[in-house]
Protein backbone atom coordinates (compact mmCIF):
# COMPACT_ATOMS: atom_id res chain seq x y z
CA UNK A 1 0.00 0.00 0.00
CA UNK A 2 1.53 3.41 -0.95
CA UNK A 3 2.49 5.70 1.94
CA UNK A 4 3.67 9.29 2.16
CA UNK A 5 5.94 10.48 5.01
CA UNK A 6 5.81 14.20 5.94
CA UNK A 7 7.94 16.07 8.49
CA UNK A 8 6.79 19.36 9.94
CA UNK A 9 5.13 20.97 12.97
CA UNK A 10 1.82 19.87 14.49
CA UNK A 11 -0.39 21.18 17.30
CA UNK A 12 -2.26 18.67 19.44
CA UNK A 13 -3.54 18.82 23.05
CA UNK A 14 -1.68 22.08 23.53
CA UNK A 15 1.56 20.64 22.09
CA UNK A 16 3.17 22.42 19.15
CA UNK A 17 6.28 20.52 18.11
CA UNK A 18 8.10 18.77 15.27
CA UNK A 19 6.10 15.80 14.04
CA UNK A 20 6.44 12.99 11.55
CA UNK A 21 3.21 12.25 9.70
CA UNK A 22 2.56 9.12 7.65
CA UNK A 23 -0.33 9.20 5.15
CA UNK A 24 -1.94 6.28 3.36
CA UNK A 25 -5.27 5.29 1.88
CA UNK A 26 -6.33 4.08 5.33
CA UNK A 27 -5.68 7.43 6.99
CA UNK A 28 -2.75 8.90 8.86
CA UNK A 29 -0.75 8.62 12.05
CA UNK A 30 1.86 10.90 13.55
CA UNK A 31 3.69 11.54 16.82
CA UNK A 32 5.34 14.42 18.67
CA UNK A 33 6.79 15.28 22.06
CA UNK A 34 6.03 18.36 24.18
CA UNK A 35 3.93 19.75 27.03
CA UNK A 36 0.33 18.58 26.96
CA UNK A 37 -2.20 21.18 28.05
CA UNK A 38 0.75 23.50 28.57
CA UNK A 39 1.71 21.70 31.79
CA UNK A 40 3.67 18.43 31.51
CA UNK A 41 5.95 16.72 29.00
CA UNK A 42 4.45 13.79 27.12
CA UNK A 43 4.93 11.73 23.98
CA UNK A 44 1.74 12.00 21.94
CA UNK A 45 0.71 9.76 19.03
CA UNK A 46 -2.44 10.19 16.97
CA UNK A 47 -4.33 8.23 14.34
CA UNK A 48 -7.25 9.16 12.19
CA UNK A 49 -8.99 8.79 8.86
CA UNK A 50 -8.67 12.41 7.75
CA UNK A 51 -6.63 15.43 8.74
CA UNK A 52 -9.64 17.59 7.85
CA UNK A 53 -11.97 16.18 10.55
CA UNK A 54 -11.67 15.25 14.26
CA UNK A 55 -14.14 12.39 13.78
CA UNK A 56 -12.40 9.09 14.40
CA UNK A 57 -9.28 10.96 15.56
CA UNK A 58 -7.73 9.05 18.48
CA UNK A 59 -4.77 10.06 20.63
CA UNK A 60 -2.45 8.33 23.04
CA UNK A 61 -0.24 10.29 25.47
CA UNK A 62 2.58 8.73 27.48
CA UNK A 63 3.42 11.07 30.34
CA UNK A 64 7.04 11.95 31.10
CA UNK A 65 8.90 11.95 34.41
CA UNK A 66 8.07 15.53 35.40
CA UNK A 67 4.38 14.60 35.49
CA UNK A 68 5.06 11.32 37.32
CA UNK A 69 7.13 13.13 39.96
CA UNK A 70 4.51 15.84 40.45
CA UNK A 71 1.66 13.34 40.75
CA UNK A 72 3.70 11.15 43.12
CA UNK A 73 4.44 14.10 45.40
CA UNK A 74 0.87 15.40 45.47
CA UNK A 75 -0.76 11.99 46.01
CA UNK A 76 1.78 10.99 48.68
CA UNK A 77 1.05 14.20 50.58
CA UNK A 78 -2.70 13.46 50.41
CA UNK A 79 -2.09 9.96 51.82
CA UNK A 80 0.30 11.27 54.48
CA UNK A 81 -2.18 13.90 55.70
CA UNK A 82 -5.03 11.40 55.79
CA UNK A 83 -2.86 8.90 57.67
CA UNK A 84 -1.88 11.53 60.24
CA UNK A 85 -5.52 12.53 60.77
CA UNK A 86 -6.61 8.89 61.16
CA UNK A 87 -3.78 8.23 63.62
CA UNK A 88 -4.84 11.28 65.61
CA UNK A 89 -8.42 9.97 65.72
CA UNK A 90 -7.26 6.61 67.07
CA UNK A 91 -4.92 8.27 69.57
CA UNK A 92 -7.74 10.48 70.84
CA UNK A 93 -10.06 7.48 71.27
CA UNK A 94 -7.27 5.59 73.04
CA UNK A 95 -6.77 8.51 75.45
CA UNK A 96 -10.48 8.38 76.27
CA UNK A 97 -10.16 4.67 77.09
CA UNK A 98 -7.05 5.26 79.21
CA UNK A 99 -8.75 8.06 81.15
CA UNK A 100 -11.87 5.95 81.67
CA UNK A 101 -9.76 3.03 82.92
CA UNK A 102 -7.97 5.36 85.34
CA UNK A 103 -11.34 6.51 86.70
CA UNK A 104 -12.46 2.90 87.18
CA UNK A 105 -9.22 1.99 88.95
CA UNK A 106 -9.43 5.06 91.18
CA UNK A 107 -13.05 4.36 92.18
CA UNK A 108 -12.30 0.68 92.81
CA UNK A 109 -9.48 1.69 95.15
CA UNK A 110 -11.78 4.11 96.99
CA UNK A 111 -14.47 1.43 97.25
CA UNK A 112 -12.02 -1.07 98.73
CA UNK A 113 -10.92 1.50 101.33
CA UNK A 114 -14.56 2.31 102.14
CA UNK A 115 -15.38 -1.37 102.66
CA UNK A 116 -12.43 -1.73 105.01
CA UNK A 117 -13.61 1.33 106.95
CA UNK A 118 -17.13 -0.12 107.21
CA UNK A 119 -15.78 -3.40 108.57
CA UNK A 120 -13.66 -1.51 111.13
CA UNK A 121 -16.67 0.53 112.30
CA UNK A 122 -18.79 -2.61 112.60
CA UNK A 123 -16.11 -4.31 114.71
CA UNK A 124 -15.75 -1.23 116.93
CA UNK A 125 -19.53 -1.02 117.35
CA UNK A 126 -19.59 -4.62 118.48
CA UNK A 127 -16.93 -3.89 121.10
CA UNK A 128 -18.71 -0.76 122.40
CA UNK A 129 -22.09 -2.41 122.58
CA UNK A 130 -20.61 -5.49 124.22
CA UNK A 131 -19.02 -3.28 126.91
CA UNK A 132 -22.27 -1.40 127.54
CA UNK A 133 -24.19 -4.64 127.67
CA UNK A 134 -21.78 -6.01 130.25
CA UNK A 135 -22.60 -3.06 132.53
CA UNK A 136 -26.28 -3.72 132.12
CA UNK A 137 -25.73 -7.38 133.01
CA UNK A 138 -23.74 -6.47 136.15
CA UNK A 139 -26.52 -4.14 137.35
CA UNK A 140 -29.13 -6.73 136.57
CA UNK A 141 -27.31 -9.37 138.61
CA UNK A 142 -27.40 -7.11 141.69
CA UNK A 143 -31.14 -6.96 141.73
CA UNK A 144 -33.42 -9.17 143.64
CA UNK A 145 -36.02 -11.32 142.09
CA UNK A 146 -38.19 -8.27 141.55
CA UNK A 147 -35.34 -6.49 139.87
CA UNK A 148 -34.88 -9.48 137.58
CA UNK A 149 -38.53 -9.28 136.64
CA UNK A 150 -38.22 -5.54 135.96
CA UNK A 151 -35.10 -6.15 133.87
CA UNK A 152 -36.85 -8.79 131.83
CA UNK A 153 -39.80 -6.52 131.22
CA UNK A 154 -37.61 -3.52 130.29
CA UNK A 155 -35.48 -5.62 127.94
CA UNK A 156 -38.58 -6.79 126.13
CA UNK A 157 -39.84 -3.26 125.74
CA UNK A 158 -36.43 -1.95 124.69
CA UNK A 159 -36.05 -4.68 122.07
CA UNK A 160 -39.34 -3.70 120.52
CA UNK A 161 -38.32 -0.04 120.36
CA UNK A 162 -34.84 -0.85 119.10
CA UNK A 163 -36.37 -2.86 116.31
CA UNK A 164 -38.66 0.07 115.43
CA UNK A 165 -35.73 2.50 115.56
CA UNK A 166 -33.67 0.21 113.36
CA UNK A 167 -36.53 -0.05 110.88
CA UNK A 168 -36.71 3.74 110.70
CA UNK A 169 -32.94 4.07 110.35
CA UNK A 170 -32.85 1.42 107.62
CA UNK A 171 -35.78 3.05 105.82
CA UNK A 172 -34.09 6.47 106.03
CA UNK A 173 -30.84 5.00 104.67
CA UNK A 174 -32.72 3.49 101.74
CA UNK A 175 -34.38 6.85 100.99
CA UNK A 176 -30.98 8.55 101.03
CA UNK A 177 -29.47 5.83 98.83
CA UNK A 178 -32.35 6.05 96.33
CA UNK A 179 -32.15 9.87 96.07
CA UNK A 180 -28.50 9.84 94.90
CA UNK A 181 -29.05 7.97 91.57
CA UNK A 182 -32.08 10.19 90.76
CA UNK A 183 -30.01 13.36 91.17
CA UNK A 184 -27.07 11.92 89.22
CA UNK A 185 -29.23 10.71 86.33
CA UNK A 186 -31.07 14.04 86.06
CA UNK A 187 -27.73 15.84 85.92
CA UNK A 188 -26.50 13.54 83.14
CA UNK A 189 -29.72 14.03 81.15
CA UNK A 190 -29.37 17.83 81.40
CA UNK A 191 -25.78 17.61 80.18
CA UNK A 192 -26.73 15.43 77.19
CA UNK A 193 -29.61 17.76 76.27
CA UNK A 194 -27.24 20.73 76.28
CA UNK A 195 -24.89 18.91 73.90
CA UNK A 196 -27.80 17.94 71.60
CA UNK A 197 -29.05 21.55 71.52
CA UNK A 198 -25.61 22.84 70.58
CA UNK A 199 -25.17 20.24 67.82
CA UNK A 200 -28.63 20.98 66.37
CA UNK A 201 -27.78 24.69 66.42
CA UNK A 202 -24.55 23.95 64.53
CA UNK A 203 -26.43 21.82 61.96
CA UNK A 204 -28.92 24.66 61.39
CA UNK A 205 -26.05 27.09 60.87
CA UNK A 206 -24.36 24.85 58.27
CA UNK A 207 -27.69 24.32 56.41
CA UNK A 208 -28.26 28.08 56.38
CA UNK A 209 -24.69 28.61 55.18
CA UNK A 210 -25.27 26.20 52.27
CA UNK A 211 -28.78 27.44 51.40
CA UNK A 212 -27.51 31.03 51.21
CA UNK A 213 -24.72 30.00 48.81
CA UNK A 214 -24.85 30.65 45.10
CA UNK A 215 -25.39 27.80 42.66
CA UNK A 216 -21.70 27.76 41.88
CA UNK A 217 -20.77 27.73 45.56
CA UNK A 218 -23.26 24.95 46.29
CA UNK A 219 -21.53 22.71 43.76
CA UNK A 220 -18.34 22.56 45.81
CA UNK A 221 -19.79 23.33 49.24
CA UNK A 222 -22.06 20.28 49.19
CA UNK A 223 -19.31 17.88 50.32
CA UNK A 224 -18.35 20.15 53.23
CA UNK A 225 -22.02 20.50 54.22
CA UNK A 226 -22.51 16.73 54.14
CA UNK A 227 -19.42 16.18 56.28
CA UNK A 228 -20.25 18.87 58.87
CA UNK A 229 -23.94 17.91 59.16
CA UNK A 230 -23.23 14.17 58.91
CA UNK A 231 -21.00 13.72 61.91
CA UNK A 232 -23.08 16.08 64.00
CA UNK A 233 -26.26 14.24 63.08
CA UNK A 234 -24.66 10.92 63.98
CA UNK A 235 -23.57 12.34 67.32
CA UNK A 236 -27.05 13.77 67.99
CA UNK A 237 -28.54 10.33 67.32
CA UNK A 238 -26.06 8.70 69.70
CA UNK A 239 -26.69 11.31 72.42
CA UNK A 240 -30.47 11.01 71.98
CA UNK A 241 -30.26 7.23 72.41
CA UNK A 242 -28.10 7.67 75.49
CA UNK A 243 -30.54 10.23 76.92
CA UNK A 244 -33.45 7.85 76.33
CA UNK A 245 -31.64 5.15 78.26
CA UNK A 246 -30.96 7.59 81.12
CA UNK A 247 -34.61 8.72 81.17
CA UNK A 248 -35.72 5.12 81.50
CA UNK A 249 -33.25 4.73 84.35
CA UNK A 250 -34.65 7.88 86.03
CA UNK A 251 -38.15 6.40 85.94
CA UNK A 252 -36.89 3.23 87.57
CA UNK A 253 -34.87 5.19 90.16
CA UNK A 254 -37.89 7.38 91.00
CA UNK A 255 -39.95 4.24 91.56
CA UNK A 256 -37.34 2.92 93.97
CA UNK A 257 -37.24 6.30 95.78
CA UNK A 258 -41.04 6.46 96.14
CA UNK A 259 -41.12 2.96 97.60
CA UNK A 260 -38.40 3.82 100.10
CA UNK A 261 -40.25 6.96 101.24
CA UNK A 262 -43.47 5.02 101.76
CA UNK A 263 -41.64 2.46 103.88
CA UNK A 264 -40.04 5.23 105.99
CA UNK A 265 -43.38 6.96 106.59
CA UNK A 266 -45.00 3.69 107.65
CA UNK A 267 -42.14 2.93 110.08
CA UNK A 268 -42.30 6.43 111.59
CA UNK A 269 -46.07 6.23 112.03
CA UNK A 270 -45.85 2.86 113.81
CA UNK A 271 -43.06 3.91 116.20
CA UNK A 272 -43.87 4.37 119.91
CA UNK A 273 -42.34 7.56 121.30
CA UNK A 274 -43.34 7.78 124.96
CA UNK A 275 -40.61 6.94 127.52
CA UNK A 276 -40.09 3.34 128.64
CA UNK A 277 -40.71 4.31 132.23
CA UNK A 278 -44.32 5.20 131.31
CA UNK A 279 -45.03 1.75 129.99
CA UNK A 280 -47.83 0.17 132.09
CA UNK A 281 -45.74 -2.93 132.70
CA UNK A 282 -42.89 -0.90 134.14
CA UNK A 283 -45.17 1.34 136.23
CA UNK A 284 -46.62 -1.76 137.95
CA UNK A 285 -43.12 -2.74 139.15
CA UNK A 286 -41.86 0.76 140.11
CA UNK A 287 -42.96 0.49 143.77
CA UNK A 288 -40.36 -2.14 144.60
CA UNK A 289 -37.54 -0.65 142.64
CA UNK A 290 -34.98 1.66 144.29
CA UNK A 291 -31.34 2.20 144.01
CA UNK A 292 -30.91 -0.98 142.00
CA UNK A 293 -33.41 0.29 139.46
CA UNK A 294 -31.52 3.59 139.07
CA UNK A 295 -28.24 1.74 138.46
CA UNK A 296 -29.91 -0.48 135.92
CA UNK A 297 -31.42 2.54 134.11
CA UNK A 298 -28.01 4.22 133.93
CA UNK A 299 -26.51 1.10 132.36
CA UNK A 300 -29.34 0.92 129.84
CA UNK A 301 -28.82 4.56 128.92
CA UNK A 302 -25.17 3.92 128.19
CA UNK A 303 -26.07 0.96 126.03
CA UNK A 304 -28.61 2.99 124.03
CA UNK A 305 -26.08 5.75 123.46
CA UNK A 306 -23.51 3.27 122.21
CA UNK A 307 -26.05 1.70 119.87
CA UNK A 308 -27.16 5.04 118.42
CA UNK A 309 -23.63 6.40 118.01
CA UNK A 310 -22.25 3.29 116.37
CA UNK A 311 -25.37 2.86 114.20
CA UNK A 312 -24.91 6.37 112.81
CA UNK A 313 -21.25 5.72 111.99
CA UNK A 314 -22.05 2.39 110.35
CA UNK A 315 -24.90 3.92 108.32
CA UNK A 316 -22.61 6.68 107.03
CA UNK A 317 -19.88 4.19 106.13
CA UNK A 318 -22.39 1.92 104.40
CA UNK A 319 -23.74 4.85 102.40
CA UNK A 320 -20.21 5.68 101.28
CA UNK A 321 -19.73 2.10 100.05
CA UNK A 322 -23.05 2.23 98.17
CA UNK A 323 -22.29 5.58 96.55
CA UNK A 324 -18.83 4.48 95.40
CA UNK A 325 -20.26 1.26 93.99
CA UNK A 326 -22.76 3.28 91.96
CA UNK A 327 -20.05 5.63 90.73
CA UNK A 328 -17.88 2.65 89.80
CA UNK A 329 -20.80 1.23 87.82
CA UNK A 330 -21.15 4.46 85.88
CA UNK A 331 -17.39 4.59 85.31
CA UNK A 332 -17.40 1.02 83.98
CA UNK A 333 -20.16 2.02 81.60
CA UNK A 334 -18.05 4.92 80.35
CA UNK A 335 -15.07 2.58 79.96
CA UNK A 336 -17.15 0.16 77.91
CA UNK A 337 -18.49 2.98 75.75
CA UNK A 338 -15.03 4.43 75.09
CA UNK A 339 -13.64 0.96 74.34
CA UNK A 340 -16.44 0.37 71.84
CA UNK A 341 -15.80 3.78 70.30
CA UNK A 342 -12.09 2.98 69.96
CA UNK A 343 -12.94 -0.30 68.20
CA UNK A 344 -15.25 1.52 65.79
CA UNK A 345 -12.59 4.13 64.98
CA UNK A 346 -9.94 1.47 64.41
CA UNK A 347 -12.26 -0.47 62.14
CA UNK A 348 -13.18 2.66 60.18
CA UNK A 349 -9.77 4.29 59.70
CA UNK A 350 -7.29 1.58 60.65
CA UNK A 351 -6.05 1.04 57.10
CA UNK A 352 -5.63 4.78 56.59
CA UNK A 353 -3.84 5.16 59.95
CA UNK A 354 -1.36 2.46 58.91
CA UNK A 355 -0.06 4.90 56.31
CA UNK A 356 1.40 7.04 59.10
CA UNK A 357 3.23 4.04 60.51
CA UNK A 358 4.55 3.08 57.08
CA UNK A 359 5.85 6.61 56.49
CA UNK A 360 7.47 6.66 59.94
CA UNK A 361 9.26 3.38 59.21
CA UNK A 362 10.17 3.79 55.53
CA UNK A 363 9.92 7.51 54.84
CA UNK A 364 7.45 9.47 52.70
CA UNK A 365 9.46 8.73 49.55
CA UNK A 366 8.79 5.01 49.89
CA UNK A 367 5.03 5.40 50.39
CA UNK A 368 4.00 5.94 46.76
CA UNK A 369 5.78 5.92 43.40
CA UNK A 370 3.91 6.57 40.14
CA UNK A 371 5.99 4.52 37.69
CA UNK A 372 4.09 5.28 34.51
CA UNK A 373 0.99 7.13 33.35
CA UNK A 374 -0.81 7.47 30.05
CA UNK A 375 -4.22 8.12 28.60
CA UNK A 376 -6.11 7.25 25.42
CA UNK A 377 -9.15 8.85 23.91
CA UNK A 378 -10.75 10.65 21.01
CA UNK A 379 -9.44 14.08 20.16
CA UNK A 380 -12.77 15.72 20.99
CA UNK A 381 -12.93 14.09 24.43
CA UNK A 382 -9.28 14.65 25.40
CA UNK A 383 -8.95 18.26 24.24
CA UNK A 384 -10.70 19.65 27.34
CA UNK A 385 -8.15 18.14 29.72
CA UNK A 386 -10.42 15.53 31.35
CA UNK A 387 -9.19 12.01 30.62
CA UNK A 388 -9.12 8.49 32.03
CA UNK A 389 -5.57 8.11 33.30
CA UNK A 390 -3.97 4.67 33.34
CA UNK A 391 -1.18 4.56 35.93
CA UNK A 392 1.16 1.93 37.30
CA UNK A 393 2.04 2.77 40.93
CA UNK A 394 3.98 1.20 43.78
CA UNK A 395 1.99 1.76 46.98
CA UNK A 396 3.63 0.60 50.22
CA UNK A 397 5.85 -1.73 48.24
CA UNK A 398 3.06 -3.32 46.17
CA UNK A 399 2.50 -2.61 42.50
CA UNK A 400 -0.99 -1.61 41.36
CA UNK A 401 -2.50 -0.64 38.02
CA UNK A 402 -5.01 2.19 38.49
CA UNK A 403 -7.60 3.73 36.20
CA UNK A 404 -8.89 7.12 37.36
CA UNK A 405 -10.69 10.15 35.98
CA UNK A 406 -8.10 12.90 35.76
CA UNK A 407 -8.39 16.59 34.88
CA UNK A 408 -5.13 18.28 33.91
CA UNK A 409 -6.67 21.61 34.95
CA UNK A 410 -7.27 20.42 38.56
CA UNK A 411 -4.06 18.74 39.74
CA UNK A 412 -5.17 18.61 43.40
CA UNK A 413 -8.32 16.66 42.54
CA UNK A 414 -6.26 14.37 40.31
CA UNK A 415 -3.84 13.62 43.15
CA UNK A 416 -6.76 12.80 45.47
CA UNK A 417 -8.21 10.46 42.84
CA UNK A 418 -4.92 8.54 42.58
CA UNK A 419 -4.63 8.35 46.40
CA UNK A 420 -8.24 7.10 46.69
CA UNK A 421 -7.67 4.47 44.01
CA UNK A 422 -4.50 3.26 45.75
CA UNK A 423 -6.23 3.16 49.18
CA UNK A 424 -10.01 2.76 48.71
CA UNK A 425 -10.76 3.27 52.43
CA UNK A 426 -9.36 6.81 52.23
CA UNK A 427 -12.09 9.21 53.49
CA UNK A 428 -12.23 11.37 50.36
Amino acid sequence: MPKIAISGQASLLGVTAAAHVTLSDNGFDFGCTGKVFGAFDATVTAKGASLQSADGFTVHAQMSQNFLSDLTSRAANVLQQAGAQASAQIASAQRDVTNAQADVDHLNALAAAAKADLQAKQADAQRQIAGAQAQVTAAQNSLSAIDAQITSTRASIQAQRDAAAKQIADAQAKVTAAQGPVNDLNSQIASLQAQINQLNSDIAWWNNWYNNSSKVQKAFRWAQLAAEVGWRGTKVAGLTTAMGTLQASVATANGVLAGARQTLQASQAAAVTYPIDQDPRIIALQGSRGAAQLAFQAAQGALATAQQTTAAGIAAARQTVTTLAQRAGVANGVLQATSNALAVVRQGVGDVASVAGYVAQHGLGALLDVRSASFDGTLNAATGGSVTLDAVVIFQGTQQTLHVSYNFHDLVAGAKAIAKAALPSLPI
